[in-house]
């Protein structure tokens, strides 16, 4: 078990190019996670799956100095895989793939606060490299 925290720069596609060309989407999540490690401790490689939930703001600011809008949620649920390469010091690395969905509840910085959010649900797919320390330490032994 742990907390998982990730941020993803976006890029501007047609349904933001018409209102926005001079704009940064950004995407953070942050949450708790479970991962079941499929080889044994002694092996250097080690393939894992994992479940997770939390919240999510994306984000989109204008780079021409009009400000920051954008919607933030739950992230109702994440699937995972990777494989992780374990080092002599407690730290894993390796790469990773997950599916996340989740539903916007509010706005963050909007001008008008009677907007309607969308709330249908969403997905995210995304790729990529992970470093992980752990495990911790067993509670009976810092006593």
């Amino acid at each position: 078990m742990g907390l998982y925290a990730s941020y993803a720069p976006g890029f501007i596609g047609k349904a933001l190019g018409a209102a926005c060309t001079l704009c940064l989407p950004q995407d953070v999540r942050l949450g708790i996670e479970m991962q079941h490690h499929l080889a044994p401790p002694e092996r250097a490689w080690d393939p894992w799956l994992g479940v997770g939930a939390g919240y999510e703001w994306l984000l989109v600011t204008a780079l021409g100095g009009s400000g920051l809008a954008g919607l933030q949620g739950l992230e109702l649920a994440n699937v995972q895989f990777g494989l992780d390469h374990r080092g002599a010091d407690g730290c894993h690395i390796g790469p990773f793939a997950a599916l996340a969905v989740g539903a916007y509840l509010s706005e963050v910085g909007a001008a008008n606060s009677n907007a309607q959010v969308p709330t249908s649900l969403h997905a995210w797919m995304m790729l990529g490299f992970q470093v992980t320390w752990g495990p911790l330490p067993n509670i009976s032994t810092l006593r």
